[in-house]
């Protein structure tokens, strides 16, 4: 899924803040909502160094998962393709939008570069659970 550019968020870092803590709070996860905090707060660190102003200036391409059974096929190639094309021409139309960014695994890595898209920066890493659990910021502008 694709969510088009978002005016900047004029709040104060404390009121965004208060707001990320509040929708984690009403979340029915059952995961850790601390651990979930500090992860959101990180990806918007993260965010602004290695996309800085990504907000209005980018789309955003949520979290493509293939099912392990049919992975190795193409088929989230296939998709973002497909999504890149249909949001093409109407992203290049729109005033001070430069592209498509997504936060992806290291698993995703290949799909994405095989897609156009360059990596700017990654997460994580080492050998053990940051590892696995390490994330990969891309970009893929509009030409």
């Amino acid at each position: 899924m694709f969510c088009p550019p978002q005016p900047l968020d004029l709040r104060s870092d404390e009121e965004q803040i208060q707001d990320l803590k509040k929708e984690i709070d009403g979340s029915k996860t059952s995961r850790s909502k601390e651990a979930i905090l500090k992860m959101r707060m990180e990806y918007r660190v993260l965010n602004e160094r290695f996309l800085g102003g990504y907000e209005a200036r980018f789309w955003e391409l949520w979290g493509l998962a293939t099912d392990e059974g049919w992975q190795r096929r193409g088929l989230a190639g296939r998709l973002v393709e497909f999504g890149m094309g249909e949001i093409g021409e109407m992203g290049r139309e729109q005033e001070g939008v430069e592209g498509v960014y997504v936060v992806a695994s290291l698993e995703g890595q290949r799909t994405y570069e095989k897609a156009g898209f360059e990596m700017v920066g990654k997460s994580g890493g080492g050998e053990d659970e940051a590892a696995r659990l390490s994330h990969v910021w891309f970009v893929k502008k509009f030409v």
